[in-house]
């Protein structure tokens, strides 16, 4: 854990010697290809030392959650998790993470909560799916989930395969029919199997940060243990009445762990209390 901390407060040291003016994280062409494909990856955001002392306080929080240190067959899916840790915490106020997503999302982006992920269920397979039910872009706000994994993810052992840019209405809205065959012993999509459903699949190694619209359909074949994953949540800010009633129609969204509620952090505390603001107008 120090090695994680200590970088971290070596770039807040950093901060504090001048005014703080955010640089701009990404470049016109990364937002665009968030916007059209509807993820974007950076490769190696943290070094060998700062994803070790990742791993090792995500493990120490499994094992408080668990009882014991997890193992084989342990399967933990929590939710707040990073709310649960303060190294893990700084995640979110991290340039690295908070930086592309105000990008993405714009100034006024909202906290959603977190999620951690060690090992899964007898099910190897997650088929085609997208994350909530589907409303109309025009009548929602964006969504963007930060996925830190872990372990090594391949194509064919676990890792996230996404159609590209079916976060956009006519695309989503035409993969609609997935859902009425997910539940199916052996499901075909458009005529074939999940596996051979057009798709890309993110690769990614530790160290690695992947930002993703969770409107996307997505899906994960052939998992392998421990399949670790940190998962940090956000929320465009709404424009509309019926952008703040959908987020309000959320259950539970606005329950906030008491440990990010008193943070100390002006980034955490502005991400907690916009969303509130949003969950009471109306």
């Amino acid at each position: 854990m120090p090695l994680f901390n200590r970088a971290l407060q070596i770039r807040a040291t950093k901060e504090k010697s001048k005014p703080r003016e955010r640089p701009i994280m990404l470049t016109q062409g990364e937002i665009n290809h968030f916007d059209t494909f509807g993820f974007l990856v950076h490769r190696q955001a943290f070094d060998v030392a700062e994803t070790e002392a990742l791993r090792a306080e995500f493990e120490a929080v499994c094992t408080r959650l668990l009882g014991h240190a997890p193992g084989a067959g342990d399967v933990v899916w929590e939710q707040p998790f990073v709310e649960l840790s303060p190294l893990l915490s700084r995640m979110v106020e991290d340039d690295r993470v908070y930086g592309p997503t105000q990008d993405l999302l714009g100034e006024g982006m909202l906290w959603a909560g977190s999620e951690g992920m060690w090992g899964f269920d007898t099910l190897a397979d997650h088929p085609w799916h997208a994350d909530g039910g589907w409303v109309p872009e025009q009548e929602t706000t964006h969504r963007l989930k930060v996925m830190i994994y872990l372990d090594a993810q391949r194509r064919d052992t676990g890792a996230l395969r996404i159609i590209p840019g079916s976060h956009r209405s006519a695309l989503h809205e035409s993969l609609l029919p997935f859902a009425d065959v997910a539940d199916d012993d052996d499901p075909r999509y458009c005529g074939v199997r999940g596996t051979e459903v057009p798709c890309h699949a993110i690769e990614t190694d530790p160290g690695d940060i992947v930002f993703f619209n969770n409107w996307l359909f997505h899906a994960v074949y052939g998992k392998v243990h421990p399949r670790r994953c940190i998962v940090l949540k956000f929320m465009e800010a709404p424009s509309s009445e019926s952008h703040s009633a959908e987020i309000r129609e959320q259950e539970g969204i606005h329950m906030v762990h008491e440990s990010f509620t008193g943070s100390d952090s002006p980034r955490i505390r502005g991400l907690v209390s916009r969303l509130r603001e949003a969950y009471e107008v109306g």
